[in-house]
């Protein structure tokens, strides 16, 4: 049984995680000098087994299987917290859509299409936009064409955000996981660093509002008391 204090989720620090999405979403324009480099260098094979291990194994972090995984982990696992499993789950359904709308405004081929010509596009500023993938691409579908911004680590990032409102002492290890996780999709090149620190923005502004705007507070508020209620009667028919 989890004590009362793990049962109570700390409010999020809303100005705080604004603070810090917006803080992102400018080291993405920053870094978006280097996103030629990293991808030349910082790809899946170059880097030692253990760490393309963890990376693997951390993309189910942002990936939709996995975070279904952890949803239903914590519903057998911990019955008390299932109530608050509603506002988790909208985290991360949001953030991912919000990534998702965003990518049909945006054309940017991923650097994957556009491996042998990696080396042109170090140090040129958002490279992949209006760009031609190569072609050894036979087939260019609009997938090839969706690298900004990566919905796996907005998913990641609005998962870590609501995993930490209702765990705060764990907060270290969630995005610890969502940083692996945002890493991953860098060296597999689905995505350019700079989607990846977008994704993250997005990520982190969705699970900032969903936990702590006093909208929605007073709805999910509402929500949990309703399970609170039905886990009370449950037991009483269980006596």
């Amino acid at each position: 049984m989890l004590s009362r204090s793990v049962l109570q989720p700390k409010g999020s620090n809303l100005r705080k995680h604004l603070f810090w999405a917006a803080f992102i979403v400018l080291a993405a324009i920053g870094l978006s000098a280097f996103d030629g480099a990293a991808a030349r260098n910082l790809q899946y094979h170059y880097l030692p087994g253990d760490l393309r291990r963890m990376l693997a194994w951390s993309e189910i972090f942002g990936h939709g299987t996995g975070i279904a995984a952890i949803v239903i982990a914590i519903a057998v696992l911990a019955p008390e917290l299932r109530k608050f499993l509603p506002r988790i789950v909208v985290c991360v359904l949001l953030a991912g859509s919000m990534a998702n709308l965003l990518k049909l405004m945006c054309s940017r081929v991923r650097p994957v299409a556009m491996y042998h010509q990696l080396d042109s596009t170090i140090g040129h500023w958002m490279v992949g936009w209006n760009a031609t993938p190569d072609g050894h691409v036979t087939s260019h579908t609009f997938h090839h064409f969706q690298s900004l911004p990566s919905a796996h680590t907005a998913s990641a990032f609005g998962l870590a955000v609501a995993l930490s409102w209702l765990l705060p002492h764990a907060r270290w290890f969630f995005f610890m996981i969502a940083t692996f996780a945002a890493a991953q999709r860098i060296t597999s090149l689905a995505h350019w660093t700079s989607d990846v620190f977008i994704g993250a923005s997005i990520g982190i502004a969705v699970g900032a509002l969903v936990t702590g705007t006093r909208f929605s507070d007073r709805f999910y508020n509402w929500l949990e008391r309703r399970g609170d209620d039905s886990q009370i009667g449950s037991e009483h028919l269980s006596e």
